[in-house]
């Protein structure tokens, strides 16, 4: 090749011809494709082409918002939880997180908190801290009004004070079915008290609510936009002006640990709230805040939450985020320690310190595929808060129960990926850690419903709840028996013909809290039976390869049944073996794709252990 000479420009199209050469790629649309949520699928390859117009449109600083609301560079505010419950321990947090590097507070006031009655002891929870550059933030539930009457006295005495009265009426009557209106009528007068203040803010609308009942993205994105909606309007029917309503709000977004979903979806958040805002004739752009999410977390294997948080965190940090809480990892146990509390707020101090992410705006700008997933996103989620709208909003959705369910729909199919493993949780679903030492935390109040509800409320729901209360069931069986639930695993063949399934059929067994009981491999099946019957187990799966199975596998499961088998199980699918299999006494069969909630509560029921109410 001559020295000026240059290699022929890439496309596309000779991408694809190179990649279905192997016929198991082809056709590539099919094969490599990756359905994301909401109807949208991943493409193996972007391209320029692929970068829609809208993302070609604005800069930094500018409408439509995509790129950011920051023209300079600026640091996202590292907001921690201080939530008592004493006002003495509250106090401590306080002072603690702003000594070590905390720049907003959220103080949660109430049940789930620190218990006030007064400005005075608002004010002790702040005592001796300066307020120098300190965001502080109310998250007070239904008491939002009388919250913001005695954090109004602290910012009274600094007028630059910063921060929110975290007022989210719709948030409330959605997590806890009470009447909307009464909660709406004390909306108004909060946002005259944060008019006083230039840099407080009366409105947190969070999209937690129907994140953590298990909304899609787009769902939750159209349910908060129209909660932020609905609070523009009260406000400026309450005689505020459109630019003072939307300097009084901002958006949270739950964020979770799928960096490149995440940070489209923070985009694609502000984009659609900077399109409403410029509708109404606002002038002010939209603020955008995250918390990591709460339903991703898990409680066990706990540590692994640091990774889910760190990821999200960077998504946060990356997708533009004007404040950030990352939750700690012990935040699904119970009230977190200090240990806990220092890890997530050292998440964002190293993100800021050291990897100094806040340097560069919208870095993610550009990316072809970031780009297109902002796009598509922010067109699901405006669709949705259209059909919203058009139902009269997200009150009137509410009490008419559609929004509630559409929503559980959406979490029924994701606990479906969840019970299939098809949607894996590390540390519970997979890889899980069978004898783990469970996290001893005080347990955390739960948020007590009204006796009588106005609406249906939404319903909370982790992820891993479903494996969790199988290893809940597990630990009360071995405290009452001293032993867990076991199966024998009866391995056929040499250790490289089953290695692999029974490799496989531990995990599984694990994650519904069941020891597996056997390493041998049996070359016979009076041999596996009589390892069986020492073994003192009541159930007994077989493992192995294909080949092996069809000479040793029904051999295996009548002399399994003869030592006292209740039940036999095969690890895998049967194929055409199946009737021979069944005849011989196999039951039934553990496979990639089932219903392993299914599969292991039976297991369970075998052996003598009941799964009690999922928790949350």
């Amino acid at each position: 090749m001559e020295r000026n000479q240059v290699f022929p420009p890439a496309t596309k199209e000779a991408w694809r011809a190179l990649v279905e050469r192997d016929p198991k790629m082809a056709p590539v649309d099919e094969k490599l494709v990756t359905p994301l949520e909401d109807g949208i699928v991943a493409q193996p390859l972007y391209t320029r082409a692929d970068r829609p117009a809208a993302s070609r449109q604005g800069v930094p600083g500018a409408a439509p918002w995509i790129r950011g609301t920051q023209a300079r560079p600026r640091p996202w505010e590292v907001r921690q939880i201080v939530d008592g419950p004493s006002l003495e321990e509250a106090a401590v947090q306080a002072r603690t997180e702003v000594e070590r590097g905390a720049t907003a507070l959220l103080l949660r006031v109430g049940e789930e908190g620190v218990e006030l009655s007064s400005a005075d002891e608002l004010a002790r929870v702040l005592e001796g801290i300066s307020l120098d550059g300190l965001s502080v933030e109310l998250d007070a539930g239904a008491d939002f009004a009388r919250a913001a009457a005695w954090l109004e006295p602290t910012f009274a005495r600094r007028p630059d004070a910063s921060g929110s009265f975290g007022a989210d009426p719709i948030g409330v009557a959605a997590r806890t079915g009470r009447a909307i209106e009464p909660l709406l009528d004390q909306l108004v007068p909060v946002a005259r008290t944060a008019l006083r203040f230039p840099r407080v803010r009366a409105v947190r609308a969070s999209a937690a609510p129907y994140h953590d009942a298990g909304a899609t993205a787009a769902q939750e994105m159209s349910a908060v936009l129209s909660a932020a909606v609905a609070y523009l309007r009260r406000l400026v029917d309450g005689g505020l002006s459109v630019d003072e309503a939307a300097r009084l709000l901002a958006i949270e977004l739950p964020i979770g640990p799928d960096v490149f979903w995440e940070i489209a979806r923070l985009r694609a958040m502000r984009w659609i709230w900077g399109r409403a805002l410029r509708a109404a004739g606002a002038q002010v752009a939209p603020r955008i805040e995250a918390v990591t999410s709460w339903r991703m977390m898990t409680a066990r294997d706990p540590w692994v939450n640091l990774l889910r948080t760190t990821a999200a965190a960077f998504s946060a940090a990356v997708g533009g985020a004007e404040s950030l809480t990352v939750l700690p990892f012990d935040a699904a146990v119970g009230r977190s320690d200090g240990f806990a509390r220092r890890l997530a707020r050292n998440v964002q101090r190293i993100l800021l310190d050291e990897t100094q992410l806040h340097h560069v705006i919208d870095p993610a700008g550009g990316a072809f595929y970031l780009e297109a997933l902002t796009d598509e996103l922010a067109r699901k989620a405006w669709a949705a808060f259209q059909s919203l709208e058009a139902e009269g909003g997200i009150v009137e959705a509410l009490r008419r129960g559609s929004l509630q369910r559409a929503i559980a729909e959406a979490a029924a199919e994701r606990e479906k990926r969840v019970a299939r493993r098809k949607l894996p949780i590390t540390g519970v679903s997979e890889f899980p850690l069978l004898d783990e030492a469970v996290l001893d935390r005080a347990p955390r109040a739960a948020a007590k419903l009204p006796a009588k509800t106005a609406i249906e409320p939404l319903r909370p729901r982790r992820l891993a709840a479903s494996f969790e209360a199988l290893r809940h069931a597990s630990d009360a069986h071995r405290a009452a028996t001293g032993a867990r639930p076991r199966v024998f695993l009866a391995n056929l063949g040499a250790l490289a013909e089953y290695n692999a399934r029974s490799t496989w059929i531990r995990n599984l067994l694990a994650a519904g809290g069941i020891e597996a009981v056997g390493d041998e491999g049996f070359s016979s099946g009076p041999a596996a039976a009589e390892a069986f019957a020492r073994s003192g187990c009541e159930v007994a799966v077989i493992c192995g390869a294909d080949r092996t199975y069809e000479s040793l596998a029904e051999e295996a499961a009548r002399a399994l049944r003869g030592a006292g088998a209740a039940r036999v199980l095969l690890a895998g699918r049967p194929g055409e073996l199946e009737g021979r299999l069944r005849e011989a006494g196999v039951e039934g069969f553990l496979y990639l794709g089932q219903d392993a909630i299914e599969a292991l509560t039976s297991l369970l029921a075998s052996c003598g252990v009941s799964v009690a109410e999922d928790r949350r």
